[in-house]
């Protein structure tokens, strides 16, 4: 679902469920949004440049900035999904999520770049 939110001129609010499969793994990426990620069910690993890795529970919420690099993020679980309501303020009409490609994490330590894996049921390497 999204909404113009006629308090803020140009933006909307987004919001979607997102489910990761048990191992999933997110490639690195970015938003040009505000995001307040609330997980509903089973727990996410999830780190963004400059700061530690984090895990965040059922009934927990985290939050990425539009300048934020989302180095990567995966189930915490091999065996459960991971169940999250996003919620998204962004600029109309424009993508809110971005996978970097290659070139843009050169330099970054090598385990931060995309771990192998799956996201959205689609392979990563």
């Amino acid at each position: 679902m999204s909404r113009a939110l006629p308090d803020l001129p140009g933006r909307e609010g987004l919001v979607e469920r997102i489910v990761l499969a048990p191992g999933e793994v997110v490639p690195a990426h970015r938003h040009d949004a505000d995001v307040f990620a609330y997980v509903l069910e089973g727990s996410i690993i999830t780190r963004v440049q400059g700061g530690e890795p984090q895990t965040v529970h059922a009934g927990e919420v985290f939050y990425e900035s539009p300048t934020d690099l989302h180095l990567r993020s995966r189930n915490a679980s091999t065996k459960e999904p991971v169940t999250l309501l996003v919620f998204f303020v962004k600029k109309m009409e424009t993508p809110h999520f971005y996978v970097l490609p290659w070139g843009s994490l050169a330099g970054l330590p090598s385990e931060i770049v995309l771990a192998s894996g799956t996201f959205m049921n689609s392979p990563i390497s």
